[in-house]
């Protein structure tokens, strides 16, 4: 029995071939990496540096965008133009991407969609919650007139 407070390993090592080196025996070709189809073809044909730059004045616009939201406080334009932003990158993935960018747009304003309805309905129940404390119900949705309890 090994003795645990001895630094003695034995390690043993079976090297065979790997089961990918073997040939393949069902007639199959690989593709040698070439991309079938037309959308992988059109994907490829896109020149992804261009995209990039895009992406990183997309990126720098909408920081622009929240920096002079913050300074000048007006949040209704800062949101306006941060809608039209999105827009536009929904418009550029279409382009570029085709029904890739068009699967994207609709994937990304159905979870908008979502967080704000689910934002919308626990806001709505926080009020009705404060309403009912505030005893507004009970004195006919005033504070200082109406039957009082």
């Amino acid at each position: 029995m090994a003795n645990p407070n001895d630094l003695v390993a034995n390690l043993n090592l079976n090297i065979t071939g790997s089961a990918s080196e073997a040939p393949k025996e069902d007639d199959r070709k690989f593709n040698k990496g070439k991309a079938r189809g037309k959308l992988s073809e059109n994907i490829h044909k896109v020149n992804f540096k261009s995209i990039a730059k895009l992406g990183l004045g997309i990126r720098q616009l909408r920081m622009t965008n929240e920096v002079v939201g913050a300074y000048t406080g007006d949040r209704i334009t800062q949101r306006t133009v941060s809608t039209g932003i999105t827009l536009a990158q929904y418009g550029v993935g279409i382009a570029y991407a085709g029904p890739v960018g068009l699967a994207y747009a609709a994937g990304d304003v159905a979870f908008r969609t979502a967080n704000f309805q689910i934002k919308r309905s626990r806001d709505n129940r926080m009020a009705r919650a404060i309403r009912d404390l505030s005893g507004n119900e009970s004195r006919n949705h005033s504070r200082m007139g109406g039957d009082k309890l």
